[in-house]
């Protein structure tokens, strides 16, 4: 995707039939290279069990559905290093997303829209951290988050502090909903707190997240 494009998203099954001859997406052959790779990522990491992770089940519970239904929707994301040109790429994205269909409903959970950075230089993968953080604001109000993968990511597993799930062939975000696990990582401040439970009651709290839910509470009321 060039500057100042406006956003565009594919199907799996078109990203799939790039392999295919004569079958193109209007993307760069690097670009659509590296879409085709990240499905194979998906399928191949993410949607399998991993020795270090510390639970039963695929690394991603909800990736082999959302992949079975066709609720992924890939994009080639803008090939600069400018950190405001792809925050401002990223939100429209957002916006992107929200309209797409199904909004409701119990697909709705699974649906994703996966910016994959194919031009980004290894030296500014780092950039993908920082334009995740600073969109948080961004996107849990809107009952969204956006999750951020480099080849290089250190950030740990969940219940394995050894394990990196965050690690993908190439730099990429991912918007999804809100589910109610993500109070894992919406305990820090007050404003994403009060988004989760305006989102979610305490009875739909995980239970294993409750003790951390009761401390949230407390520090940040709702």
């Amino acid at each position: 995707m060039k500057t100042g494009q406006q956003p565009r998203v594919f199907s799996m099954a078109e990203v799939d039939a790039t392999s295919l001859e004569g079958q193109t997406l209007p993307v760069t052959e690097s670009e659509a290279r590296a879409l085709r790779e990240t499905v194979t990522w998906m399928r191949g990491f993410l949607g399998r069990p991993h020795p270090h992770l510390g639970r039963t089940g695929s690394v991603c519970p909800a990736i082999n559905r959302a992949l079975q239904q066709s609720l992924i929707f890939f994009a080639a994301g803008p090939t600069v290093e400018d950190e405001a040109v792809l925050r401002q790429s990223v939100i429209d994205y957002r916006d992107l997303y929200l309209s797409l269909e199904p909004k409701s409903g119990e697909e709705m959970w699974y649906k994703s829209v996966v910016i994959v950075f194919a031009g980004l230089a290894e030296s500014e993968y780092g950039l993908i951290d920082r334009v995740q953080a600073s969109l948080k604001n961004d996107f849990v109000p809107h009952g969204l988050m956006l999750g951020q993968f480099h080849p290089t990511s250190q950030e740990p597993g969940v219940r394995c502090p050894h394990f990196r799930p965050l690690r993908s062939p190439h730099p990429l975000l991912a918007i999804r909903v809100m589910v109610p696990g993500d109070l894992l990582f919406l305990t820090g401040s007050r404003e994403h707190f009060n988004a989760y439970c305006a989102r979610y009651s305490a009875d739909e709290v995980p239970s294993e997240l409750r003790s951390k839910y009761d401390l949230a509470l407390q520090q940040h009321g709702t």
